[in-house]
């Protein structure tokens, strides 16, 4: 799937693995589909794509929904400012691809958000993406 090579673009960014707690690489990447397990520390990304649809024959586009869970609130900011970085690019993509898929396209849409937990005091950020891909 094309979302594959997103997540390992992500996964292989050694300044995130350090935000997430994971900069010596020791396995758990801390970036979970859909839901995060519950044995899963603070400081993690869960991620889902609720939107999946064709342009044309060749241009594919999808929605990716990002959601960072921390203990606190400059933690869930770092991490945001950093998939912003990574992913807000618009046309000046380069090296998000895999075997399969190439990304041309992810830019910041309008939405998600931030709140705190009531029932745990997470702090909880939420970034869409507007994704644009093809296959090789």
């Amino acid at each position: 799937m094309f979302g594959d090579a997103i997540i390992s673009y992500l996964i292989d960014d050694s300044t995130l693995a350090g935000l997430l707690g994971d900069a010596d690489f020791s396995g758990d990447t801390k970036i979970y589909p859909i839901k995060s397990p519950e044995s899963a520390s603070k400081g993690h990304i869960v991620f889902n794509f609720p939107s999946i649809g064709g342009i044309d024959e060749l241009i594919d586009e999808a929605q990716m929904y990002l959601r960072i869970t921390t203990d606190s609130y400059s933690d869930s900011v770092e991490i945001m400012e950093r998939l912003k970085y990574l992913l807000d690019k618009e046309s000046a993509i380069q090296n998000i691809s895999d075997d399969e898929y190439y990304i041309y396209y992810v830019k910041q849409s309008s939405g998600g958000g931030d709140y705190r937990d009531v029932d745990t005091g997470d702090y909880v950020k939420v970034l869409i993406y507007d994704i644009k891909y093809r296959k090789k």
